[in-house]
């Protein structure tokens, strides 16, 4: 997935944090790190060097296409989970695993993955974060 970077206003340096910026999205150095690491350029106009694998390429043709289509919603990270990020992380990957893999019928593997997801949402109180609007209270799955 496309990724971003940010300095925060409390920067104790923002100046050196513009420089590192400006070096990590060389395109020298983001096909190095996409290279090594899998971490995709924060940016729209990268073009995947022919030297990666050809899984990472294929993921990297596939992301740019993602980050360029004009219907494609930005979304921030979830923020507000405390230590439930992982358990949030894993109703996605089982969703997938559901649907893909083990061909369960996407209804309910929607209800009953939402009914999780909302469980750990309610857990920590979560806030809404983009793309929704900003929620009073704890975020509800499905609107």
């Amino acid at each position: 997935m496309p990724s971003g970077l940010a300095i925060p206003r409390s920067s104790p340096d923002p100046d050196a944090a513009k420089q590192l910026i400006r070096y990590l999205t060389e395109p020298s150095t983001a096909d190095v790190t996409l290279r090594e690491v899998g971490f995709f350029p924060p940016t729209t106009d990268f073009n995947a060097p022919a030297s990666l694998g050809a899984g990472i390429r294929t993921e990297a043709i596939a992301v740019q296409q993602q980050a360029a289509n004009p219907r494609a919603l930005a979304s921030l990270l979830p923020v507000g989970l405390q230590n439930r990020g992982r358990d949030y992380d894993d109703v996605f990957y089982s969703t997938l695993n559901d649907v893909v893999a083990e061909r369960q019928p996407i209804p309910a593997v929607l209800e009953a993955r939402g009914r999780q997801l909302q469980a750990i949402l309610d857990s920590v109180g979560a806030r809404c974060w983009r793309p929704d609007p900003p929620s009073r209270g704890t975020c509800r799955v499905g609107g």
